[in-house]
């Protein structure tokens, strides 16, 4: 019991120990979205499109970013990830690209809202 216990704590720290990797480069970036977009489960594929397009966006790279929310095909969450990634993409010093990247945000309210963010010092 105690074994399996141990096991169960090692396995999830090394599952919470992979969420937050940021992809190298922009082109390990799109590899990322670039395996996403294969998976066949529409709301898996969302979360790992979401994933991916977030650790992009932290990087800069802009392309994965566009591509991996173009591939979302849930509203909602395209809307939130094209807005955290927004948000990062101007954190990494793409500002413009950050702009564009609210265009993928369908819901008036959330874009303004992101874009008021954008636009704050």
């Amino acid at each position: 019991m105690r074994t399996v216990c141990a096991m169960m704590v090692l396995c999830g720290m090394i599952v919470f120990a992979g969420c937050d990797q940021k992809p190298a480069n922009s082109s390990e970036a799109m590899g990322r979205v670039d395996a996403a977009i294969r998976i066949n489960n529409p709301t898996e594929r969302d979360d790992a499109l979401g994933t991916a397009c977030r650790g992009a966006a932290k990087i800069g790279a802009v392309d994965a970013v566009k591509k991996g929310l173009a591939g979302i095909g849930n509203p909602t969450v395209r809307d939130e990830v094209a807005s955290d990634s927004a948000l990062s993409l101007r954190d990494s010093g793409q500002s413009g690209a950050a702009t564009e990247v609210t265009n993928f945000i369908g819901n008036p309210t959330q874009r303004d809202n992101t874009l008021k963010k954008l636009a704050a010092p």
